[in-house]
């Protein structure tokens, strides 16, 4: 028995060729040509059964993203809310301040007390610019001027001087309780508790 393997090949012009191949080296390329046949439909399993999950992660993935993004946009319309809710606060907040400040300025008119300007600490340097009327006042500046006008109001003796029940005697022309002739009072007389601190 022949230990070679005969491969004979022919052209169209009856030219042939043969080779030979020992058995041997023959089994040695089944084997080879076996395992690399075996090897690549391992790796081809193995890549599609990655393939897949890499598939499905990737599915998985659009599917958190398309959560994180219906959520971003929730949480979007709620910070819008926030802030229109604070922008009216703060509106709010701003009138009652500029009401407050209005009702200071009709105070201080009334004593005929000038209060200092805004910008009263810069010893008068700088002090030009643009006009501003008081309705264009910010926030900034409107607490600056509630913060001067508080400073002039705060040393001014606007109450009593001491814990009183009620004024017992006016200033000016009056009867004299002890004789009760017509006699001028000198102050104003306020009625309170014995041994109240003045």
């Amino acid at each position: 028995m022949d230990n070679r393997l005969h491969i004979i090949v022919t052209s169209e012009r009856a030219h042939t060729r043969t080779f030979t191949v020992p058995k041997p080296i023959l089994k040695k390329l089944t084997a080879l040509f076996s395992f690399i046949f075996i090897a690549s439909t391992i790796a081809g399993i193995t890549y599609s059964v990655q393939n897949l999950r890499l598939k499905k992660e990737l599915s998985d993935l659009q599917t958190n993203l398309g959560t994180l993004n219906l959520n971003n946009r929730d949480l979007h319309k709620q910070v819008a809310k926030l802030e229109e809710k604070n922008r009216a606060q703060l509106t709010g907040a701003y009138g009652e301040l500029n009401q407050r400040s209005q009702v200071i300025d009709t105070i201080l008119s009334t004593l005929d007390i000038t209060p200092p300007a805004v910008n009263e600490n810069n010893d008068g340097k700088d002090s030009g610019g643009p006009f501003t009327s008081a309705s264009e006042i910010g926030w900034e500046g409107l607490i600056q001027k509630v913060d001067g006008e508080i400073k002039t109001i705060r040393p001014l003796p606007l109450g009593y001087p001491v814990k009183a029940n009620r004024i017992s005697s006016l200033f000016g022309r009056r009867v004299d309780p002890k004789n009760g002739e017509s006699a001028f009072h000198e102050g104003i007389d306020l009625s309170g508790e014995p041994g109240t601190p003045v």
